[in-house]
């Protein structure tokens, strides 16, 4: 049973190493996409290039500082640091999956481990992953939330007093002008009471649009606080 549409990144220094990986996860019938690269290097590049939901490596004594080397570059990234590496090795190097779980890698698995238990790990990691994500877009929300008007989405109040502090400060330092602009809507009360709450909030939705296509991207938005807005 797939956990969702995904797609692994496969290392193998060699073409028979590639294969026999392939095979591998080709039986646990998870992946529907399955890429290839030789080195470490390459695999920075696929992995810059591609949306790639884990890395399964050939771990041998050859190659281990390299490999080390990648996980290391991988946990540097904030995109990548979630990502499940997985090493494959022969009976005969299990001390470098130990090795290689101590740097970093995800899990590690001996090449002729039973092909339920490769599946049920692969699988594990991926939701694992999946779980993660979640989290950290359930935190993200929260943080704009935090700084962002319920109703127009732009900046809030409180964003708009820390940030007008810390652009004050950079325009004394530069010696560089810096243009604050605040916008008041006039007789809005008339149209709370004449249209009702709802078509206030729908004007005020409207404006917020209207400053936000017409701002520039160095521009910061803010709803200042009922029916007043500042640029900064």
């Amino acid at each position: 049973m797939l956990v969702m549409p995904s797609t692994v990144l496969i290392i193998g220094d060699s073409a028979e190493a590639r294969k026999v990986i392939s095979g591998i996860i080709e039986s646990t019938n998870i992946f529907q996409k399955k890429l290839y690269c030789a080195d470490g290097r390459r695999a920075l590049h696929w992995l810059r290039d591609h949306a790639i939901d884990m890395v399964c490596c050939n771990l041998h004594e050859q190659n281990r500082d390299a490999l080390d080397v990648l996980v290391h570059e991988m946990q540097g990234e904030t995109e990548w640091v979630d990502l499940p590496v997985v090493f494959f090795a022969q009976p005969e190097d299990r001390d470098l999956l130990i090795e290689g779980l101590e740097t970093g890698a995800s899990e590690g698995l001996l090449i002729d481990a039973d092909s339920a238990e490769i599946a049920a790990k692969i699988r594990w990691h991926l939701k694992n992953r999946e779980r993660i994500q979640a989290l950290h877009q359930a935190q993200n929300r929260l943080a704009r939330m935090a700084i962002c008007d319920g109703l127009t989405g732009l900046f809030n109040r409180a964003y708009f007093d820390a940030t007008i502090e810390q652009e004050t400060a950079r325009s004394l330092r530069s010696k560089k002008p810096l243009s604050l602009l605040f916008i008041d809507l006039d007789f809005f009360k008339k149209i709370n009471d004449t249209y009702g709450h709802q078509a206030g909030d729908r004007v005020l939705e409207k404006v917020a649009l209207v400053l936000q296509e017409q701002s520039r991207n160095s521009d910061t938005v803010c709803r200042y606080g009922g029916e007043e807005f500042a640029i900064i």
